[in-house]
């Protein structure tokens, strides 16, 4: 799970992915940051809005799918209760 404005970092584990070509979020290309045997590492691009996208890791011996990333929407606040608390301790300073 991650932002829909993309950015942060997935890691895609599996069997022979050292020869990742390419990784895709539903229709958009991640940026492969790095690339093992059994892992890749993906920066997530943005996508127009929240859900679930298909992953699929294109290598060059075929593709594999078959799992979800879900995009998550931003958070909003609107108030914290209390709106104040109680002033932290202070040390008496005899200086």
């Amino acid at each position: 799970m991650g932002p829909y404005t993309g950015g942060g970092t997935a890691v895609i584990t599996g069997t022979n992915l050292a020869a990742a070509t390419s990784v895709r979020f539903g229709s958009r290309t991640a940026t492969i940051e790095s690339a093992t045997d059994t892992a890749v590492t993906v920066t997530f691009p943005a996508v127009p809005s929240p859900g679930p996208v298909p992953v699929t890791v294109i290598t060059l011996g075929g593709s594999a799918g078959g799992l979800t990333f879900t995009y998550l929407d931003t958070p909003t606040v609107t108030g914290a209760s209390p709106a104040s608390g109680p002033t932290p301790w202070q040390p008496y300073d005899t200086t």
